[in-house]
């Protein structure tokens, strides 16, 4: 049941371009349509990120560019995510992640922090900036979003 509400709010957040149209019946039969993808082993990249990361492209003229997503210690929740923008390689254990073209990397270690979460660029009243929404390893985040507090500490395996 919580799959299906954290499903269903993540494909409210994406575009109607995105996955599929979002239609009531489509929750109920989640593992219909969604079989063939496994949330828990993946990362949602919107297509307003993607957006996002083609216009700083375009702007730095520079299509070699992909947006870093790394989790760190810190924040006021424990840990906390960075985005960065860079045109470096992209190493044999980073996971990518691609919409329209534009590349989401996030390092192994990271990845284990962040199975399930959608990455997305929101725009506010008082700031615009990338941003990991939903994130089903997260069991508290502290206001502005960008810390976090990680579900079962003590048996998270990305702390092997």
């Amino acid at each position: 049941q919580k799959h299906k509400m954290m499903l269903a709010t993540t494909l409210r957040m994406m575009s109607k371009r995105s996955i599929c149209d979002i239609r009531p019946n489509i929750i109920n039969s989640y593992h219909r349509h969604f079989s063939s993808l496994d949330f828990d082993s993946s990362v949602i990249v919107t297509r307003s990120c993607a957006k996002q990361i083609q216009a700083l492209k375009n702007k730095s003229q520079n299509k070699n560019l992909h947006l870093r997503v790394s989790v760190e210690g810190g924040g006021c929740s424990g840990f906390k995510y960075t985005f960065q923008m860079e045109d470096s390689d992209i190493q044999e254990d980073d996971r990518t992640f691609e919409v329209d073209g534009c590349k989401v990397v996030i390092d192994t270690t990271s990845f284990d922090f962040m199975k399930g979460a959608t990455v997305d660029y929101v725009q506010e009243m008082v700031r615009s900036s990338f941003a990991v929404l939903n994130n089903p390893q997260s069991e508290s985040a502290c206001g502005c979003g960008s810390s976090f507090a990680v579900k079962n500490f003590a048996s998270n395996p990305a702390l092997d």
